[in-house]
This record gives structure tokens, sequence and C-alpha cells, in this order.
């Protein structure tokens, strides 16, 4: 079963071919020829949701994949915030909620277009029962950057280093809703924390090491006694001179997986993991699929498979996958990939 090499990599197992996850947040759609707001109704539409993921992974095989059409909604709006749904584009945030508060709210329960995401994880789990489900959730400082913006983020860093530490906190516990919610209904086997804003490249090694890394550390504990891997995608590039290595601080969160992005050394990150976890990564989106050609696709995915070829590799491009992306670049990444192996 997909699901279960999948798995196995990812706790840092061995496969006879390298798994693909292409971690799509909205490019199923593209597949399937529908319009974003089609999905993103009143209450978002499950069915339409699932049905449009289900037919991605029969055209690519990819071994797992999120299970619903993804979007900041979910964060955005649950917190009372407002976005805006282009009809074929990506849903972008047109307020950030807890911009300029100072008293939080409650943890908000799981409703509206969230528990509209949920149900799709739920189908497609009954109707892809052979692939692994992975729950997208984002990480501390990236779900915070979300819901205060990023500018006042920024700002507050260096002023009001504590507010910053409650709303990630109420940040987290809403993370940890939405991962008990999905595993009220078994719809997933392990976790992603995409981390765009969680890198020590963004806000240095200083935060990276003492805001940062306890904070990834805390949430995969708590992922963990729900039972589920996790896998960390922090953004920036490893090859820093810091007084501490935020490499090695990134390993020791726990996580079962690290998903390198852009500028990263394949060979030399699957090195300095040395097995402790599995090594997740791939073709860069920027510029290889946006605009590559189909030779320069080929040679920079085996370029991948090499450098990770000494870990437990599950193959990924290096970021999540979106409307406007070229399906067909996708299906010749897919090629090299099966080719190589």
């Amino acid at each position: 079963m997909a699901s279960e090499e999948f798995l196995s990599v990812l706790k840092c197992g061995t496969s006879d071919r390298v798994p693909i996850f292409l971690r799509d947040l909205t490019l199923a759609m593209d597949a399937v020829n529908i319009r974003t707001t089609e999905v993103f109704t009143e209450q978002y539409d499950s069915e339409l949701s699932a049905n449009a993921v289900v037919s991605f992974q029969k055209m690519t095989g990819q071994d797992a994949v999120v299970g619903c059409i993804q979007s900041a909604a979910f964060n955005v709006e649950s917190f009372g915030g407002v976005m805006k749904y282009p009809e074929y584009g990506i849903p972008v945030p047109l307020t950030h909620p807890l911009q300029g508060v100072t008293e939080l709210p409650e943890v908000p329960e799981i409703s509206g277009r969230t528990a509209g995401a949920v149900r799709s994880y739920s189908i497609v789990r009954e109707k892809l029962p052979d692939v692994a489900v992975v729950g997208n959730v984002e990480g501390p400082f990236t779900k915070t950057g979300v819901l205060i913006g990023m500018d006042d983020l920024a700002l507050m860093m260096i002023s009001e280093r504590d507010h910053v530490r409650e709303v990630i906190e109420l940040t987290t516990e809403h993370t940890m809703r939405f991962i008990e919610e999905l595993d009220s209904v078994s719809s997933i086997d392990c976790v992603f924390l995409a981390s765009a804003s969680d890198n020590p490249d963004l806000f240095g090694c200083e935060v990276y090491q003492n805001m940062i890394v306890p904070n990834v550390k805390d949430l995969t504990s708590r992922i963990h006694k729900t039972g589920y891997p996790v896998i960390f995608h922090p953004h920036g590039v490893f090859m820093r001179d810091c007084m501490h290595d935020p490499f090695e601080d990134t390993i020791r969160t726990g996580i079962d997986g690290l998903q390198f992005s852009e500028g990263n050394d394949p060979e030399m990150i699957t090195s300095m993991i040395n097995g402790r976890c599995s090594v997740l990564g791939g073709t860069d989106i920027v510029p290889t699929l946006i605009s590559g050609t189909d030779e320069e696709i080929k040679e920079r995915t085996e370029y991948y498979m090499r450098g990770c070829s000494s870990g437990s590799h599950i193959f990924m491009p290096s970021c999540s996958l979106h409307r406007g992306t070229s399906i067909r670049r996708v299906m010749k990444m897919i090629d090299a990939v099966r080719s190589h192996t």
C-alpha cells in the first residue's frame, strides 16, 4: 500500500521506491477545472473539495495527499477575519483578525468552512483508503503572522514579545483543536507543519533558537501524544554562521521528517540529518517548475534524488503547489522521479 510505504519511510524505514508527496493545496482545482468560488461556498463544498483531491491523486499517483483544498480561511475566518476568493485564484486574507488586538479571544470552535475542511478529509480517506492522508497545519510563527500580519509581528518581536507568546499559545490551541477534530474521524496519518515564517533567515538565529524552536518542540510533542508523526517545513537556508546551530536545534525538536526549502544543499542536509529523521525535498518550484524546460526539470529532479539518496527520502517539490502551476511540468517532474527509482 502507498500509505504503508510513505509512513515507513517517514519513520526512517526503507522502501523499494521513493514515495511522492506533492502537497498540493489548490492545484487540484485546475486539474478538474473548477472555480475557487465553487469550493469556497458559504459553508465550503466538502464533496467538491474531496473530489478534486482524489482526481488529482489518480492523475499523479502520489503516495500521500492533503485531505482538502487548503486555505488561510481556516485560520483567518475562525478568528473573525475576512478573506478574498478570486474566481480562479488562490484565497487571500483581506484582514488579519488579531491585528491590534490586546485582549485575545477564546479558542474558537471548529465551524464554518473549517468544519467543511474536516468533512473533506473524511471523504478523501474513504475514497483513497490506500493513500496516506496528511493533516496540513501552520507552524506557530507562520500562523501568528497570518492572524496579526507579518509587519506587526516583526515590530512586536522588538517590543512586545510577551504578547507574541500569548498569540502563539492561542494559535497552538486552535491548531490542536483542528488536529483533534481530524483525529476524531480517523482521517489522517501524520501532520505537516507548514512553516514559511518559522525559519532562521526571517527573524534571525536568536529568535529561531529561543522562540520558534521551543514552540515547534511543544507542538510536536502534543501532536505525538495523539499518535501522529510530524513533518516540519521551515523555509530558509540552514548554512548559517550562528552561535547556536539552527539545524541541530531543529532536529532536536523531535520531528519525524524535515522538508527543506529552496537554497539548501540536499546532500549536505541529508548528511547532517544522519538518519535522525526522514528527509523530504526536491525540485524547486521557482524557477524550475514555473518556467523550466522539460530537460531542466529532469536534471534538477535527478539532482535532488541523488542528493537525498543516502537518507529515508520522500520526494516533494520545494513548497506547496497552487493554482497556475503547470500540471504538465508537474507530471514531467513525477516522471523523472519514477525513472530515477
